[in-house]
């Protein structure tokens, strides 16, 4: 009987669950290189005597399905080739079967949240498919994703935030909050296995590893803080997260939408505030060009600050001996007064020196003949407990 290739969802479901590693050798395995094993051959299904066996040696049930993610498991296409349709001694097919079963809830909620990303991409393909034919034009493909989206509650995600599975990007629900919340930001390829939080003094300290959002908010909460330079910067990640988590709770499809219609977005100078900048000395300077009515574009023009790179939905500047790069995250009615409001992220970092830490706010457009201003009744800090 010929094998049933595994749709890509649970291929990658289970791929996400065990970490990206072989259930064989433990090394990282790529997704091109991904083979999934059964860990009792699927074979066995033809041979029911023989499988009844092999259950009842290995302590398992009669009804076990040899298809079920219990017995599914990621491996390098070598390592499986390796194994092929062996039967495995009792002692390395528990340890297999165990850890597979350790990994059974996450990749359940895994496959489930791909297949409803599925269905919310199917719906932007058929528009794109219909705008790329001519059938419907750019403004009415617009109005359609506004409707769609406000109808399901939806809002976009316009910058990437990683995960140590996937990055989040594109329509996401406010329902989506609790796996944002729970979905582990830590490890990933280039950074911190785990984020460092620490509280006491240098000589009574104690601290823990930090992997999710929840966990981070928990740690805020009882006292701990990020405990070198780079968990600070990596803390970042962290505070983008729990910001979008805050503003999904209490985001509405807005009735005004001031920055859309003028098309405004970060990369647009004249209508950044001042105080979006480092702060080289002190907020009363930064307040003091404000209040006389000093723009970033004028600050450009004067030369003190270095545009290095720009685009609609980023900008990074260099300013003293600060960088600084931002990017939206979010575009929704964030604070119920009907105007569309922009969730921002900001990095800023020494340029010369190893300080770098990240924040996020909220900017608001309250007419088509105002620059931006920082929305201050908006919180997205963690509240110590």
């Amino acid at each position: 009987m010929a094998r049933k290739a595994l749709p890509t969802s649970r291929r990658a479901a289970i791929w996400h669950a065990h970490d990206h590693r072989c259930i064989y050798c433990t090394e990282f395995v790529t997704f091109a290189d991904l083979d999934i094993d059964h860990v009792i051959p699927s074979y066995l299904k033809e041979q029911p005597e023989e499988l009844a066996k092999l259950l009842d040696e290995y302590g398992l049930d009669n009804e076990f399905d040899v298809d079920s993610l219990l017995n599914l498991v990621p491996s390098h296409r070598h390592c499986n080739l390796q194994k092929k349709s062996q039967i495995l001694p009792k002692s390395r097919a528990i340890h297999f079967l165990s850890i597979a079963e350790s990994k059974f809830n996450k990749a359940c909620k895994i496959e489930l949240e791909i297949k409803e990303q599925i269905q919310k991409d199917k719906f932007m393909i058929l528009l794109q498919v219909a705008l790329d034919e001519g059938r419907i034009s750019r403004d009415e493909l617009n109005s359609l994703i506004v409707g769609y989206s406000g109808s399901q509650n939806m809002f976009e995600v316009l910058t990437a935030l990683p995960f140590v599975d996937s990055e989040l990007k594109g329509f996401i629900s406010s329902t989506d909050i609790d796996s944002l919340y729970d979905r582990p930001i830590l490890p990933r390829f280039q950074g911190l296995d785990y984020l460092t939080m620490a509280r006491g003094t240098w000589s009574d300290e104690e601290s823990i590893k930090v992997y999710t959002c929840r966990e981070w908010v928990e740690a805020i909460r009882d006292g701990y803080h990020a405990r070198s330079t780079y968990d600070i910067k990596e803390e970042t990640f962290f505070k983008n997260v729990y910001s979008l988590v805050v503003a999904l709770a209490q985001a509405k499809v807005p009735r005004k939408r001031f920055i859309s219609d003028l098309n405004a977005s970060i990369s647009n100078f004249n209508l950044l505030p001042v105080t979006l900048l480092p702060d080289l000395s002190g907020d009363r300077e930064l307040k003091r060009l404000q209040a006389e009515g000093v723009g970033i574009s004028d600050l450009i023009t004067q030369g003190e600050i270095k545009i290095i790179s720009s685009s609609p939905l980023t900008l990074t500047l260099h300013y003293g001996y600060m960088g600084l790069y931002l990017y939206e995250i979010l575009r929704a009615d964030l604070n119920d007064d009907g105007i569309e409001d922009l969730l921002i992220g900001s990095y800023m970092w020494a340029l010369e020196g190893t300080f770098g830490a990240g924040s996020t706010m909220v900017l608001t457009l309250l007419g088509l003949d105002q620059p931006f201003t920082v929305a201050e009744n908006i919180k997205l800090n963690v509240k110590e407990d």
